[in-house]
């Protein structure tokens, strides 16, 4: 696979996944010019997340052990979550003389988990149901209690990391990337390698049904993740039991603690480290690449209205010079000219040839002409000599 055993690049795929979040680095098409590309459906190998609320089955170990002094009040309580051993989950110590104490609040691990006290021995169930996932690479526990009454689980919820086989159905419309996974088949980790082969409806379009993961990158990545989610959260709380600061054992614990849908931030790490799995693979999906192009589609129903009122058009001036020509009227067009001229004429006076609106208007340019009264309500145009 080329994934190394966790490795940095992994690494910080995870990172980006808890910190990033819907901004981490989303896989791209190698090649898609022309910003519109398709392919067929097609399977890849990646990390499945799952998760589930286990409030209900969560159990506070009864026999919390304390010991006690005149000065100090020591607690030590394990925590019971379905399919996992119990694990020491807190050691509370309360000083009498310190007006300001350290409390739980969230504690986070991997429940399959083998607890030991030296941290060089810890090792990982490899069988169990998690999350209602069979054999998961790792599950992880987040468990949060009420710190005014530490023995009180407020909520508990377990998700399964796996690796996984998703089936794919990819497009590019416009450059924008539209991505749906369509299936995912998890595979099991038995601490050997991981072989999986989804069923023929899952496969999509690669021609191998196998997808494997040797061993030595299995525990590279589950040693990856677990080391980070591994940790706690304490809040402090003063004598007149307000809270008033907490102190995270990591940054990963503070986004915990602080997200709203812890199950989003695991779907975003699964994600961010299938990108990163997907952008190491050397197999590659041909797919089609389209252009746009122009097309014109002529409606010709459409065009009924504006050859009617051309060739109408057409017959009326045909009709008017007929007519015209008919009853041997001269082209005067619509030049006011020829009615000004009627009463202008003087006895025995010849204006010569005038057919046309241009001699009409030669002549004008000689004339003078006043606007006069002829009688109370009547004016009339006189030439003047």
């Amino acid at each position: 696979m080329g994934l190394g055993p966790g490795g940095y690049a992994m690494n910080n795929a995870m990172l980006r996944g808890v910190f990033d979040g819907d901004l981490a680095p989303r896989m791209t098409p190698t090649s898609c010019t022309s910003g519109n590309c398709t392919w067929p459906t097609f399977s890849s190998l990646g990390i499945c997340s799952h998760c589930e609320d286990v409030t209900a089955y969560a159990q506070m170990h009864s026999s919390c052990s304390t010991y006690s002094t005149s000065e100090m009040e020591q607690m030590n309580c394990t925590i019971n979550l379905p399919g996992s051993l119990p694990y020491p989950a807190f050691q509370l110590t309360t000083v009498e003389s310190t007006a300001t104490q350290q409390y739980p609040y969230m504690i986070v691990w991997p429940s399959n988990l083998i607890y030991s006290t030296d941290s060089e021995n810890y090792g990982y169930l490899t069988n169990g149901t998690y999350a209602g996932v069979e054999e998961p690479l790792l599950p992880i526990a987040v468990v949060k209690v009420d710190p005014f009454s530490v023995q009180n689980i407020t909520r508990a919820d377990q998700c399964a990391l796996s690796f996984c086989v998703k089936t794919y159905n990819e497009s590019v419309n416009n450059g924008a990337i539209s991505s749906t996974i369509l299936s995912t088949w998890p595979g099991r980790y038995s601490g050997l390698d991981i072989i999986i082969s989804p069923p023929a409806d899952k496969e999509g379009s690669i021609t191998s049904n196998r997808f494997s993961v040797d061993s030595t990158t299995a525990r590279g990545v589950l040693g990856t993740i677990g080391t980070n989610f591994f940790g706690n959260l304490t809040v402090q709380i003063d004598a007149v039991q307000q809270i008033t600061g907490h102190a995270p054992s990591s940054d990963i614990m503070d986004a915990l603690n602080q997200t709203s849908d812890l199950y989003g931030l695991m779907e975003s790490v699964a994600t961010s480290m299938t990108n990163h799995i997907r952008s190491v693979s050397t197999v590659t999906v041909p797919g089609k690449m389209g252009t746009v192009e122009t097309y014109v589609h002529v409606r010709w129903v459409w065009l009924t209205l504006p050859a009617v009122l051309i060739v109408s058009s057409a017959a009326f001036l045909a009709l008017a010079i007929l007519e015209t020509r008919h009853k041997k009227a001269e082209v005067w067009k619509d030049s006011s000219l020829a009615l000004i001229f009627h009463g202008l004429e003087q006895k025995g006076e010849s204006t010569g040839v005038v057919n046309k609106l241009s001699d009409m208007e030669d002549v004008a340019k000689g004339m003078k002409v006043r606007l006069d009264r002829v009688d109370m309500e009547d004016w009339r145009l006189f030439r003047i000599n």
